[in-house]
C-alpha cells in the first residue's frame, strides 16, 4: 500500500549515507537546468519572418494556416494572415537559441 517514487527512494537512501547527498543534489540540479534551457517567449516580428521560411509551397501553408492564408505570400501578407499581433503569439527556443516552435492563443472567430 505504501509506495514511494524513484526520487523518494533514491533520495532517502542517499540522505542516509550523508556523503552522497551533495552528489545526488548536483545531479538533480544538472538535469533540471537542461530541461529549463528551453524557453517560451512572446513572438517578435523577426520570429514571424523566420516562420515564413517553414512553408515552401501552397500545400504546406494550407495545412498550417487554412484556406484563407494567401499563397504565394510576401512579408506583409504573411504577417497579416498570421495575425500574430491580434492573438497572443509565442515561440519556443531551443537551448541553443534556435526558433523551434510557434503557437497562438486567442479567439479565432
Amino acid at each position: 500500500m505504501f509506495q514511494r517514487t524513484w526520487h523518494e527512494r533514491i533520495g532517502h537512501s542517499i540522505l542516509c549515507r550523508g556523503g552522497f547527498r551533495r552528489l545526488f543534489r548536483s545531479a538533480l540540479e544538472t538535469a533540471e537546468s537542461r530541461v529549463m534551457a528551453w524557453s517560451l517567449e512572446s513572438a517578435m516580428s523577426a520570429d514571424i519572418d523566420e516562420l515564413m521560411t517553414w512553408f515552401p509551397d501552397a500545400h504546406s501553408i494550407d495545412i498550417w494556416g487554412g484556406p484563407n492564408f494567401r499563397y504565394p505570400f510576401d512579408r506583409k501578407t504573411f504577417h497579416e494572415d498570421c495575425r500574430w499581433q491580434k492573438f497572443s503569439s509565442y515561440c519556443v527556443r531551443s537551448p541553443q537559441g534556435e526558433f523551434s516552435a510557434f503557437g497562438q492563443v486567442g479567439k479565432r472567430y
